[in-house]
């Protein structure tokens, strides 16, 4: 969590020196590390203490996962044919967009359905 914290920083230093102060998102993403940060250094006793998974829900992970990233992988190739022959044609923030959420929803879904399921094998 400490290196995500600091490559958020890191970003909205560089956006900052970039863009100056024409947008908030440098601000954004400084008021976010500096929040992760500060919960990391202040929760770091307790998480030490955290129970470890078992083997089941790592396995459930793994399969979760799995399915999320081959989702994903057909969407992206969906998306990259259909703006090679011209069907449709969306433009960068749609694409990145529309990736993320390829990417993030199918892998909650499936960890929710296999974890209530009760076994990774479906």
């Amino acid at each position: 969590m400490n290196s995500i914290s600091s490559l958020l920083l890191l970003t909205a230093l560089l956006l900052f020196f970039v863009y100056g102060n024409t947008t908030h998102l440098p601000l954004i993403l400084f008021v976010v590390s500096l929040a992760g940060s500060i919960l990391l250094i202040l929760h770091h006793k307790e998480w030490e203490e955290e129970i470890r998974p078992d083997e089941r829900t790592q396995k459930i992970g793994a399969y979760a996962l799995s399915y999320a990233w081959w989702i994903g992988i057909s969407g992206i190739i969906l998306l990259f044919w259909s703006d090679n022959l011209g069907i449709w044609r969306p433009d960068t923030q749609l694409t990145l967009g529309i990736c993320l959420l390829l990417l993030f929803i199918p892998a909650t879904f499936f960890l929710i359905y296999l974890s209530h399921n009760g076994d990774a094998s479906v």
